[in-house]
Parts: C-alpha cells; sequence; structure tokens
C-alpha cells in the first residue's frame, strides 16, 4: 500500500519485467537505478515500482528483477498484487494498461508524492531525467 510509505517522499512508476520495448520499461529503469544512485548519497526518499503484470510478476519474478538491476531494497521497492488492486493503483496515477499479443502496452509515468502521500509532481512518457526526480524528491521531503 501506498500509505505505507508516508513520513518520506516517494518517487512511483509502473513497469513489468518482460518488457519488450526498450524505451518503455527498460529504460525507466535504468533512471531510477540512477535516482537510487543518487539516493543513497542524499537519503532523500524511497523509490516505489508497481507491476502492470501482476499474474507474470509474481513477488519472487519482482525481487529477482530487482536484484538482477542492482536495486537496493532499502530504497527501491517493486510491488505487485490482487490484478484488481493494481489496476486501482494505476488509476489513481491515471495510467492506462491492457494486454495485447503478449505485452502489456501501458502509459508511461512517474510520480513524487510527499511525505503527506499527497502528489507533489507527475510526468506522463518519457521526457523526464533522474536529476529532475532527484530534486523533486529533495523538495517535496523539505517541504
Amino acid at each position: 500500500r501506498l500509505s505505507q510509505f508516508r513520513g518520506r517522499p516517494v518517487a512511483v512508476t509502473f513497469a513489468y519485467t518482460r518488457c519488450p520495448v526498450a524505451t518503455a520499461c527498460p529504460m525507466t529503469m535504468t533512471k531510477f537505478a540512477k535516482i537510487d544512485a543518487g539516493m543513497g548519497r542524499r537519503n532523500i526518499g524511497e523509490l516505489l515500482s508497481i507491476t502492470v503484470d501482476p499474474v507474470n510478476d509474481t513477488p519472487a519474478v519482482l525481487r529477482d528483477f530487482a536484484t538482477r538491476i542492482g536495486a537496493d531494497p532499502k530504497r527501491w521497492k517493486f510491488l505487485t498484487g490482487d490484478p484488481k488492486a493494481v489496476a486501482r493503483a494505476a488509476e489513481s496515477f491515471g495510467v492506462l494498461y491492457y494486454p495485447d499479443r503478449g505485452q502489456i502496452v501501458h502509459s508511461q509515468v512517474v510520480a513524487v508524492v510527499d511525505p503527506a502521500g499527497k502528489l507533489a509532481t507527475i510526468y506522463f512518457g518519457e521526457m523526464w531525467d533522474p536529476e529532475t526526480v532527484l530534486r523533486d524528491l529533495e523538495k517535496a521531503r523539505n517541504g
């Protein structure tokens, strides 16, 4: 639950581990890895990646994926859950997704939620950079 992250700012994105589109989930995960590294030096918040493929992205699959990409489990969490709960979470951030020929087509979103649980900033698409999100997290942390 997102409410578990109250008290600290969190950057949230939606992705899935089998995504074959280089400019979608793999690029987002690469950028989040850069944010993760930057957060380690600044201790300014947490990262949250929510799967849009909860049937295939089980906790074990997500754990293995997080290890493969070098995510620090203290700062970067990967969530899955009941498909209806995932759909509600995605909808709350304006993320649309649907299965199509073995893939999950979905909108790209990165949001920063402040320590009170309110949306601080949101980026749609792939035109965002890790340093901007780090600054957004820092700003959200400092109020």
